[in-house]
């Protein structure tokens, strides 16, 4: 087969592009293209299949990152709300930034799945649940201090009723632990390895443990105090300001479940900063319509 415009018939060159030979109009046959063998397709990655080319913007990706970051960020205000909590007057400051955490937890809850979603919510109505039974106790408290002052009932028969008042108090306070105790566990339970799950338990039963012991240590001097208190025939409140100073001592053993729970909550959020949880997004979960 010819490689050049030559005819093959008689020799004659021709010009590049004739079809015919000028001298004895033979045609002129050009040589096919050389085979290139079969064409692999482009090597091109999921993310260009789906969603936004590299280097352009995916709102669905970003948004996927800013909820995870608020996750991470709740987390640590919360971390700082537990350890603050069982501190005498700076709990309110962990009160502060436990609930701000709590809330940009529960706005970045999306990206890791319904289970963690649910949780989370489950969670904060459980520990308004617990919170509700604390103020009630406190409430009713109150009630009783109002209502012995308006009976002018005998002393014996207002020692009685106020000891009667704080114990109910140290039970409904007891069991609201309880139930705030219960929603901490479930709060990252879902985000949690093997690992953090049994941290959680063993806190619980550690909030549990040293409530009782903190009731069990106060609950006898109530009475003592409450007596005291009317020993001189008129109400002094500094026997039960004293107890009350030994109560906030004893809160400081609440640190001991404090740690174990800020612990477990600290996992996850290196969990999360691992890229452990939660998973990779997938092509259909980071495609947008019109994205690109």
């Amino acid at each position: 087969m010819s490689t050049s415009n030559t005819c093959p018939k008689c020799g004659y060159t021709n010009l590049p592009n004739a079809r015919f030979c000028a001298n004895c109009a033979t045609q002129l046959i050009a040589s096919p293209p050389s085979y290139q063998g079969p064409q692999q397709p482009p090597n091109i990655s999921p993310a260009q299949w789906y969603g936004s080319p590299p280097g352009y913007w995916n709102p669905a990706e970003t948004a996927r990152k800013t909820s995870i970051d608020r996750t991470k960020t709740g987390l640590l205000l919360v971390i700082a709300g537990i350890l603050l909590g069982p501190l005498p007057y700076i709990m309110y400051v962990g009160l502060i930034l436990a609930i701000i955490g709590v809330i940009l937890v529960i706005i970045g809850r999306n990206p890791f799945g319904n289970s963690h979603s649910n949780y989370t919510i489950f969670s904060v109505v459980i520990y308004i649940i617990g919170s509700a039974i604390a103020f009630i106790a406190g409430f009713l408290l109150g009630l009783s201090f109002v209502s012995v002052a308006l009976s002018g009932g005998s002393q014996t028969a207002i020692e009685q009723a106020l000891v009667s008042a704080f114990n109910d108090l140290i039970i409904g306070v007891l069991i609201s632990g309880a139930v705030i105790g219960i929603a901490y566990v479930i709060f990252t339970y879902a985000l949690q390895d093997s690992i953090g799950r049994v941290l959680l338990y063993i806190a619980f039963a550690t909030q549990l443990a040293v409530s009782v012991t903190v009731a069990y240590i106060v609950s006898p001097q109530v009475a003592g105090a409450i007596t005291q208190s009317f020993s001189s025939g008129t109400f002094d409140p500094s026997p039960l300001s004293a107890l009350q100073a030994q109560l906030q001592f004893l809160r400081l053993l609440g640190l001991i479940p404090a740690a174990i729970f800020a612990f477990a909550y600290y996992r996850t959020y290196s969990r999360i900063a691992k890229g452990e949880v939660p998973a990779a997004a997938t092509p259909l979960e980071s495609f947008t319509p019109g994205s690109g």
